[in-house]
């Protein structure tokens, strides 16, 4: 298991976007636009002009209202106009609703949106290539790696999508590169939904297997049988978000982690394999079984959008529970998107 908590540690953050402006400076009687300024407010009328310095639109009931480009965060385009929104604050959407903490969930990125992330030892960017494909970036202190995950809205508030991510270390500690395959589906919208998410991690070969424990005349138990082994970790992880404010969210990502174990035939010990031990350790017998992960992990935590920076500062409590033990870490990153 020690492949699985490398990869929740190295893990797999904001949807921001700078002020844009049309280039030319002509009337569309046609044309209606959303403005959103720097403390997030939103204005919204009929577009009639445009300088180096200002964007006037036609708002209701104020007639031509002259906007300074210095004031302005970004505008939109609407399509099928009917009147003013109902919204008076921008960012009523999640601005990162394609992950939870670390997990993914099954909302994609749309096409050239991208994030870079940072909890200074993990520093990871992720792009979109279109609106189905996201591709990934990681690097840390110990190690690098990629992502991918491809995915698509399937109903009105639920998204599917799968994919994976890798990892290989600098120093040569792990035997061969961490790897983690991925699939879930969301239900709800981009501001409050739930995942379903389910993985398979590397299959460790490599494990070994004793019975027919003996004791010695120093006290000790020397086992007389041996067989290899394979175990695979499977994950299962529930993920969540919701408002709790106009640019804040309440998030809680959970691990619960099994291994799927296959001993083999049971020969005699190996000349130089002693494997002795100060009791009689449990004997696994041959076949498939299903033991628990070295951990199950749970985190709460809030996700705050500044907005007039456009950073995203995630934080949060992760508790880490091994049988009757466990122990409590904080989590923090920040984000900003481009």
């Amino acid at each position: 298991m020690k492949q699985v908590a490398c990869l929740l540690i190295v893990g797999f953050a904001l949807f921001f976007g700078g002020a844009a402006f049309a280039q030319d400076s002509t009337s569309d009687a046609d044309r209606y636009v959303r403005i959103v300024l720097n403390d997030g407010s939103i204005k919204e009328g009929r577009f009639l002009d445009m300088t180096e310095d200002v964007v006037v639109l036609d708002m209701p009931m104020l007639g031509a209202t002259r906007f300074p480009k210095h004031l302005i965060q970004y505008m939109q385009d609407l399509e099928d106009y009917r009147g003013p929104s109902s919204e008076r604050r921008a960012y009523s959407e999640n601005p990162q609703a394609s992950r939870y903490f670390f997990a993914p969930s099954g909302i994609q990125l749309k096409a050239n949106e991208g994030y870079f992330q940072s909890n200074i030892g993990l520093n990871s960017v992720n792009y979109g290539l279109n609106d189905g494909l996201t591709v990934g970036a990681v690097l840390s202190f110990l190690g690098g790696g990629g992502a991918f995950k491809v995915g698509t809205q399937v109903g009105e508030k639920t998204h599917i999508s799968a994919g994976g991510i890798g990892f290989t270390d600098y120093y040569g500690l792990l035997d061969e590169p961490l790897g983690l395959a991925f699939i879930n589906v969301t239900r709800g919208t981009e501001r409050k939904n739930i995942t379903l998410n389910l993985g398979l991690a590397n299959r460790d070969d490599d494990r070994l297997f004793y019975r027919g424990y003996e004791q010695q005349a120093d006290g000790y138990y020397r086992p007389t049988e041996r067989a290899n082994g394979t175990s695979r970790p499977f994950i299962v992880n529930v993920s969540g978000m919701t408002p709790i404010g106009d640019a804040r969210w309440l998030l809680t990502e959970n691990y619960f982690i099994v291994n799927r174990v296959e001993v083999g035939e049971y020969g005699n010990v190996p000349q130089g394999d002693d494997m002795w031990s100060a009791s009689v350790p449990s004997t696994v017998q041959e076949g498939v079984h299903w033991e628990p992960g070295a951990a199950n992990i749970m985190s709460l935590g809030i996700r705050t959008l500044n907005r007039r920076t456009g950073w995203l500062w995630d934080y949060g409590l992760v508790g880490v529970f091994d049988g009757g033990n466990g122990f409590a870490a904080p989590w923090f990153s920040f984000t900003l998107a481009f």
